[in-house]
Formats: structure tokens, sequence, C-alpha cells
């Protein structure tokens, strides 16, 4: 394939990326999908200059994790202070329902604090 890609799998999706006067040839792969595993070769052809050498990189294109997993801390955190905040919830409003007939039914006591 010569750059740019005018037709094939590559077309559109391949940007330069190179510094000539550094004699840095690169190029970029956009847009990569599995079906864009393998090895890639690139040749370099400066004439006069004769090169035996060419160079390749393998290209392995793995899936993209979800941006957000629950850690297994994470889970244990929400299965340990879900259940606690449940329990103290309940515990509070138990004693103040209890606390309020104590203190409601002792204000309506019948006996008397008589000096004497």
């Amino acid at each position: 394939m010569v750059f740019p890609a005018l037709s094939g799998p590559f077309k559109d999706r391949v940007v330069w990326n190179g510094e000539l006067e550094k004699g840095n040839a690169a190029i970029i792969l956009k847009n990569v999908t599995q079906s864009d595993n393998g090895t890639f070769s690139c040749a370099v052809h400066n004439p006069p200059d004769v090169s035996s050498e060419m160079p390749s990189t393998a290209l392995t294109v793995t899936e993209r994790e979800l941006p957000f997993r629950l850690s297994v801390v994470m889970v244990l955190t929400i299965l340990v202070i879900a259940p606690s905040l449940l329990v103290v919830t309940v515990l509070l409003l138990w004693m103040e329902k209890t606390f309020a007939v104590f203190t409601s039914s002792s204000k309506n006591t019948s006996i008397e604090a008589v000096e004497g």
C-alpha cells in the first residue's frame, strides 16, 4: 500500500505523523478495529540511499474496558455500608418511638410529690 491510502481497508484512516527533516517516517492509523490486528511493515525509499532492513510493528487491538467497573472494594463497601445504614435507621426509629412512649406516659402520671 502506498501512503496515502486511496482505497482499501485503511482509506480515510491513515494520517501522516512523521518528521522528514529528522528522518522520521510515521503514520497514525485511526479508528482501529479487531480486523486491523496483524504485523505491519514500513519501507521508505529515498533514492539514492539503499536499505535492506524493513522494520515491522505488531498491532494488537483489544476491546476497550468499561470506564466504570465495580471493584471488589466497592462491592464490599456497598454490601457492608448499605445494611449498616439500614440497621442504624431502624434502631433510631425504634428508639424514637420507644422514648416517645416513655415521655408521653410520664406526663400523664397520677403520682404527685407533696412536701410534708
